[in-house]
């Protein structure tokens, strides 16, 4: 199931992101192995402003990439949508969400950084935008997700950047527009350089910006990203995110490693992390492991509903100029 190359550790999770306006569901299925050789299977849910960890043993886990098919416990993921059957202390997650047909990019978005060797951290796009249709019962309520909105990617490697922001929405109500964007500090040969990856989905065209491409990176902050590439310059301005300073700095990663190691129930873990969380983004801000030398072992936090601005130029001219309250961002410094 695994590469064999897992010596300094490895990860491979999907994200799996359901949003029904203001409803919004998203799946984390993931595998990673530990320096020291020990597998790990498990699950991260974000519902709304609530999020979960449920982990699983390897024995409760089937991957085939082939045939596009991820199986962890009672939970089923497929390229027509996902069957969800998930207990544990804190959660009780059952139902099906149906996916339409998939909107994928035309090439693999790392470009010909999919092929170098020893990259810390691959991405896929799996799908931009597709249409859902189903329910889910979250700890008894109802969510219907007929209508819906889906999105797809995928990661691997050995660790996530020490330093990134990832954006995307696909969510507007006036247009029908799919943005994906990520700046991160990327290391390579002992040193490390400024990477982007952007691709947007408008109008019936693709629309990508990458360092590939030779994308520059005007500015990348809390307040804007500002991207420029031959005739086109796009912006996103963040216009309501809970600017609270997170450092997301990695203390008290003992705490958390024992906290795993134990298997402790959801309403035990969540005790933990909020032990170390007091001055962190709170607002409807989800906490989320994240891989480290192929262990779970780091905490970000990933904010939706995120009210922004979207303008794409080519020279002089508008191609489009629209606002969504429905974005979801990742900012770690």
């Amino acid at each position: 199931m695994l590469k064999s190359s897992t010596k300094n550790g490895f990860f491979e999770g999907w994200y799996f992101k359901h949003q029904s306006k203001d409803q919004m569901l998203a799946l984390i299925p993931g595998i990673h192995v530990t320096r020291n050789g020990k597998k790990h299977v498990f699950i991260q849910i974000i519902a709304n402003e609530n999020s979960y960890y449920i982990p699983h043993s390897m024995k409760e886990c089937y991957i085939n990439r082939i045939k596009s098919i991820i199986r962890i416990g009672d939970t089923t993921f497929t390229k027509k949508g996902i069957k969800i059957d998930i207990k544990s202390n804190e959660l009780i997650l059952k139902g099906k969400i149906r996916y339409g047909n998939f909107d994928p990019i035309r090439y693999t978005i790392m470009g010909f950084f999919k092929y170098i060797p020893f990259m810390e951290c691959k991405h896929e796009i799996i799908s931009m935008h597709h249409a859902l249709s189903g329910n889910v019962l979250i700890n008894n309520k109802k969510v219907n997700f007929n209508n819906g909105i889906g999105y797809i990617e995928k990661d691997m490697g050995l660790s996530f950047p020490v330093a990134y922001k990832w954006l995307h929405c696909n969510y507007f109500e006036t247009q029908a527009c799919s943005v994906i964007v990520s700046v991160a500090t990327i290391p390579y040969a002992k040193r490390s350089f400024e990477g982007c990856i952007c691709v947007i989905h408008y109008g019936g065209k693709e629309y990508r910006l990458a360092t590939y491409l030779g994308v520059k990176i005007i500015q990348c902050n809390s307040e804007m990203i500002c991207l420029k590439q031959g005739k086109y310059l796009f912006k996103v301005l963040i216009l309501e995110y809970d600017q609270t300073k997170n450092n997301q700095k990695e203390n008290n990663l003992t705490e958390i490693e024992q906290l795993k190691n134990s298997q402790l129930n959801n309403s035990q873990l969540e005790n933990g992390i909020k032990k170390q969380d007091n001055n962190m983004i709170t607002s409807f801000s989800h906490k989320l492991f994240a891989p480290k030398l192929g262990d779970m072992s780091r905490m970000i936090h990933e904010k939706h509903f995120c009210k922004c601005r979207f303008i794409l130029y080519k020279e002089s001219n508008v191609i489009f100029d629209i606002i969504s309250n429905y974005a979801s961002l990742e900012i770690v410094e």
